[in-house]
């Protein structure tokens, strides 16, 4: 458990050098996913390994984004060795060498409720619970990964969380019916 740990420490170091160079860039992304969730809204109930950054002005373009390039130069002039996995006009996904720090840059047109994000001291964005709950509920359909679940949990039992402002974002966002996210959380066995 104490390696693990250490792990943990050592990537967390890594995460939050990409996080302070973000903010002090001001590049137009926000943190969301469990990363956000976890180190930022609930003080690690679970550990994290990756950064998921969405666009601030989002929405499908025909190109590669600019700020995709302005992620990958703040990198590079900060002498920050890592590697393009994939890169498209809508994902960029890059591995920093240092503790192989997986980032996930995204150029989705997503509904996001106005202003839901939430400011840290140092000027960096952060996805709102809410917003991560919905994206959570969205992937519990399309994935079945216990850190989604174990989310979800946390969540509800932190927070008291309107169900139904929740499910009406989620048809905003996605064609996923609600009564199939019911259906499959109530059909989870524990083991």
């Amino acid at each position: 458990m104490q390696e693990k740990e250490e792990k943990y420490i050592q990537l967390y170091k890594t995460q939050d050098k990409i996080l302070d160079l973000v903010a002090k860039e001001n590049l137009d992304f926000y943190l969301t996913g469990g990363t956000a969730l976890q180190r930022f809204h609930y003080n690690q109930f679970r550990f994290s390994d990756d950064l998921d950054f969405f666009l601030i002005n989002n929405g499908i373009k025909n190109h590669t984004p600019k700020e995709f390039n302005d992620f990958t130069s703040m990198l590079q002039d900060n002498n920050i060795d890592f590697e393009i996995k994939v890169s498209n006009q809508y994902f960029t996904q890059l591995y920093i060498k240092e503790n192989n720090l997986k980032i996930d840059l995204v150029n989705d047109y997503v509904f996001h409720e106005k202003n839901d994000y939430v400011k840290l001291e140092n000027g960096l964005l952060i996805d709102s619970i809410q917003n991560i709950f919905v994206n959570k509920l969205e992937t519990s359909i399309s994935r079945d990964e216990p850190r989604d679940l174990f989310d979800i949990y946390t969540i509800l039992t932190n927070n008291k969380m309107d169900i139904e402002k929740s499910f009406d974002i989620l048809i905003k966002k996605t064609n996923i019916d609600p009564k199939d996210i019911i259906n499959k959380l109530k059909n989870i066995k524990i083991e």
